[in-house]
């Protein structure tokens, strides 16, 4: 059993109203219902909302919006009973976690309302010391590459801070400990939707204008200029003789709405199991089929998935006849 939660329903439909609390209620769920949107702004914050797209003069995604200017950010399953293109792509904007077409069956809101919560993550930080060799450059790269996929940042956003560790880390080896060898700190954090990477060495330390110098140089030129072009922020912090920090900033971005209003999934790596229902269950329908867009390597998952577990079976057959 999971967690006890506070489910707000909000549907005009007495009868949903009263059979959505009944199944949540004998789940442990604390249950407030609305028949308005007006009337469900005024009931608290909710740990869920479940809500009818239609509400009369307000909608579903109004209501929504209407929390969110409040501070309020529950979890949101949608109910419809005439799905649009249009509506997918509201909801998915305003982060719903799911959207149930009515009729639909009890077990499967009850599903969409229990799943984890997706609050604001926060991860364990990255600590590590790397001695200044030219092996640390890469290895530093590699770990802050994995520490961000754990983090849930798209591809071409690891690939950015991957290559701000591998300047900042080769910087601290070649100009802190230049006749010997010391060692350099590598430390990130991710709260909310941005990544902070310091890297820090006990080495000469140089004029704080000598930096800024190096930070607005060429990219071609200078290794803190490109480091600065490849994050939100780049600041430094050194003394002639006590050491240097550089902190780099990094915004998260997991999905883009493009201009023909599909979401994009091009970058992410792998399907959790809710996605990838979503997708196939959207793949089904004329009005939806559209809606994503995925990666060469998610469209290949996609493909076998249709396909069934039938097509691997055939290749082997085939290679060993």
């Amino acid at each position: 059993m999971k967690r006890a939660l506070r489910v707000l329903v909000v549907d005009t439909e007495e009868t949903i109203l009263s059979a959505v609390a009944a199944v949540l209620r004998r789940r442990g769920h604390e249950v407030v219902t609305a028949i308005s949107a007006e009337t469900a702004v005024g009931l608290g914050t909710p740990d869920v909302l479940v809500t009818a797209l239609q509400l009369g003069k307000q909608s579903g995604l109004e209501l929504v919006e209407a929390l969110h200017a409040s501070g309020a950010r529950p979890q949101v399953v949608f109910l419809t009973a005439e799905p649009s293109l249009e509506d997918c792509r509201s909801a998915l904007r305003l982060g719903a976690v799911e959207f149930l077409v009515k009729p639909f069956r009890l077990e499967e809101l009850v599903r969409a309302v229990e799943l984890p919560a997706r609050a604001s993550v926060r991860t364990t930080g990255f600590e590590r010391n790397y001695p200044s060799t030219a092996a640390c450059v890469e290895t530093a790269a590699r770990d802050l590459a994995a520490y961000a996929l754990r983090c849930g940042f798209s591809p071409t956003t690891r690939a950015r801070i991957a290559s701000v560790t591998a300047e900042l880390v080769d910087n601290a080896r070649r100009h802190a400990y230049v006749h010997s060898r010391g060692r350099i700190q590598v430390e990130a954090s991710f709260e909310e939707r941005e990544l902070v990477l310091r890297v820090s060495d006990e080495g000469l330390g140089f004029d704080p204008a000598t930096a800024q110098r190096a930070r607005n140089a060429p990219a071609q030129q200078q290794g803190l200029a490109r480091a600065a072009a490849l994050s939100e922020d780049l600041a430094i912090d050194t003394r002639p003789g006590a050491g240097t920090r550089a902190t780099a900033r990094f915004a998260s971005y997991r999905v883009d709405f493009d201009e023909d209003g599909s979401v994009d999934l091009s970058e992410h790596d792998f399907f959790t199991p809710d996605l990838a229902r979503r997708v196939l269950h959207a793949l089904k329908k004329d009005e939806t089929a559209g809606l994503f867009r995925l990666s060469p390597a998610l469209a290949v998952s996609v493909g076998r998935l249709l396909a069934g577990p039938a097509l691997p079976s055939l290749a082997s057959e085939s290679v060993r006849s």
